[in-house]
């Protein structure tokens, strides 16, 4: 939480609105920690409304258990743009 607090300050603003994204669900046979960071950033996303959290589910490699292919990149640059929308709404307002 200590980017969060440093953006805060930085920026002199109260609520700094931040979007996460998973790591690919098909890398958690590949990187042993990627499902656990994945539990932190959902937690993190539950715990503070201007934090939203991207999912990787459904979403598929280039064929290295590591990258995403090009649709999922397009995909998650979706997911993005939509968590970053409804932060906006809940956390920007009470600036």
């Amino acid at each position: 939480y200590a980017l969060i607090d440093n953006l805060e300050k930085d920026l002199h603003v109260k609520n700094v609105p931040i979007i996460m994204g998973e790591l690919g669900y098909f890398t958690y046979n590949k990187i042993p920690m990627a499902e656990d960071l994945n539990h932190i950033f959902q937690d993190m996303a539950v715990k503070n409304p201007c934090i939203e959290l991207a999912s990787s589910g459904g979403l598929d490699h280039k064929g290295d258990s590591t990258h995403f292919d090009s649709r999922s990149y397009r995909e998650m640059g979706k997911r993005y743009a939509a968590q970053m929308i409804r932060v906006q709404s809940e956390c920007i307002s009470e600036n």
